[in-house]
């Protein structure tokens, strides 16, 4: 079955080999998200490709516009972080 549904439930059970989530003890509206020893093997795998996936990526980008992105990028990720550890 093709259908968005049937495909969503298969991603979803992909998912569950590489990651477990797990809700906060403190907070129970937290989910920790952790890899799997599945998980942490796919990571060893393809992290070696990561400096010439993220080249292909950026090859019609100048320096310049990447260093705009890497400080939008690193700008993001901070808010993030203050979201995770304000929350009530």
């Amino acid at each position: 079955d093709g259908s968005p549904g049937s495909r969503s439930i298969a991603h979803r059970r992909g998912l569950q080999t590489l990651i477990e989530r797990h809700r906060s003890p403190t907070d129970r509206r937290k989910m920790h998200v952790h890899l799997t020893p599945t998980g942490k093997r796919l990571k060893r795998t393809l992290l070696p490709y990561a400096p010439e996936v993220n080249a292909a990526a950026l090859i019609d980008f100048s320096a310049a516009e990447i260093k705009t992105l890497r400080r939008y990028l690193e700008r993001i990720q901070a808010s993030l972080a203050r979201c995770a550890t304000n929350r009530p």
